[in-house]
C-alpha cells in the first residue's frame, strides 16, 4: 500500500543522496595539495608516481592520479577513489540499496 511506497521512496532517495555525496566529496588526497615536494621529512616515503610526499597508508590511484589517504578502492558507480573522505557516504550507498532489497 502506500506506506511500502513511501519507504521505498525514501529509501531509494537517502541512496541517491548519499551516492551523490560519495560522488562529489573528496576521497582526502595527500596534505599538500598535490604540489610534488623536493625532499620528503626524514623518515617518510616519497611517491615513485607522482613524486610527492606520501603519508602513511596513502596509496597511489593509477585511474585518478594522485595519492589518497587510507585508499579502499576506485568506484566507478560514484567515478571517485574511496578513501578516508568519504568512505561513509559510500557505505550508506550500498546499504540502502540493501535495505530495499531486504524491504520488499
Amino acid at each position: 500500500g502506500a506506506p511500502a511506497v513511501a519507504v521505498g521512496a525514501a529509501v531509494a532517495g537517502a541512496a541517491g543522496v548519499a551516492g551523490a555525496v560519495a560522488a562529489a566529496s573528496g576521497p582526502a588526497n595527500r596534505p599538500n595539495g598535490g604540489a610534488p615536494a623536493t625532499q620528503p621529512p626524514r623518515g617518510r616515503r616519497m611517491c615513485r608516481r607522482c613524486q610527492a610526499f606520501k603519508p602513511p597508508r596513502a596509496h597511489h590511484c593509477s585511474i585518478c592520479k594522485r595519492c589518497i589517504i587510507k585508499m579502499d578502492h576506485h568506484c566507478p558507480w560514484v567515478n571517485n577513489c574511496v578513501g578516508i573522505g568519504n568512505h561513509k557516504y559510500f557505505l550508506l550507498f550500498i546499504f540502502y540499496p540493501c535495505l530495499s532489497c531486504a524491504y520488499s
